[in-house]
C-alpha cells in the first residue's frame, strides 16, 4: 500500500477514533502511549516538534488551549511559558486518570475539560493559540470551527497523522482562516529530516514516520 493509499485509509476510518476511546490504553516506561495492540497513540521522540509548537502558539501568552493531552510533552511546554490561561481538553478516560494523578486539574492556571471536544464547544472562550493532536480522528471538523474560537492575530497548529507529515499553521485575520500551511521536505531514511521555510516554522525537526 503506498502512502497517498495508507492517509485515505486513515481519514476515511470513521470509527477509528471512537474505538480508541472505548479501549484501554497503557504509559510505558520509556516515555510511550500505546493501544491494547501495541499501536503507537503518541512517542517520547515528538518532544522537539512539541516544543516548538508550544513556541508558536504561545506567542503572547495569553490563552491557550490544547486538544489531546497524550504524554502532556506539549502541555508542559506551555506551562513553561507562564501563559496566563492553559485549556486542555482530553477524552480518553485513562489519560483523564493519568493526568488527575499527576495534578494537572490542580494547577491555578490550568482548566481540564474531560470529554470529546465536540461536547464543550459552549464552554470555550477564543483563545490566542491552539493545538490539536487527536488520535485517528478526523481534521476538517475541527479545523471548520478554529475560525469561532481563535482571536484575531492568533495561531492554531496541529499533528497531521500521515507519511509526509505535513505541519500546517493557521492564522486569523478578523476572524478570517488564512492558510498559512507548509509541507515539510522528506529525505527517506530511517531517521526522516523534515524543513520548513515558512515564516512562522523556521526550525528544523528531526522525527520519524508512524509507518514503518
Amino acid at each position: 500500500m503506498n502512502n497517498l493509499n495508507k492517509h485515505t485509509e486513515y481519514l476515511n476510518s470513521k470509527d477509528k477514533h471512537t474505538e480508541y476511546l472505548n479501549n484501554k490504553v497503557y504509559f510505558t516506561k520509556d516515555n510511550r502511549l500505546l493501544t491494547p495492540n501495541a499501536q503507537s497513540v503518541m512517542m517520547g521522540w515528538e518532544d522537539p516538534i512539541m516544543k516548538k509548537s508550544a513556541e508558536l502558539i504561545c506567542h503572547n501568552k495569553g490563552k491557550i488551549l490544547n486538544v489531546g493531552f497524550g504524554l502532556g510533552l506539549i502541555d508542559t511546554y506551555i506551562q513553561s511559558h507562564q501563559v496566563q490561561e492553559h485549556w486542555i481538553i482530553e477524552a480518553h478516560s485513562d489519560v483523564q486518570n493519568k493526568m488527575k494523578k499527576d495534578g494537572w486539574d490542580k494547577k491555578s492556571n490550568v482548566t481540564c475539560l474531560f470529554d470529546k471536544w465536540q461536547n464543550v464547544l459552549d464552554k470555550l472562550p477564543k483563545f490566542d493559540g491552539i493545538y490539536f493532536d487527536t488520535w485517528k480522528e478526523l481534521l476538517d471538523p475541527f479545523h471548520e470551527i478554529v475560525p469561532n474560537i481563535l482571536k484575531p492575530g492568533g495561531k492554531y497548529t496541529y499533528w497531521s497523522p500521515n507519511d509526509l507529515e505535513v505541519h500546517s499553521v493557521f492564522k486569523t485575520n478578523d476572524y478570517k482562516v488564512e492558510n498559512g500551511t507548509t509541507k515539510l521536505d522528506h529525505i527517506a531514511s530511517n531517521q526522516k529530516y523534515y524543513n520548513t521555510s515558512k515564516d512562522l516554522f523556521n526550525y528544523k525537526l528531526i522525527t520519524r514516520s508512524y509507518y514503518n
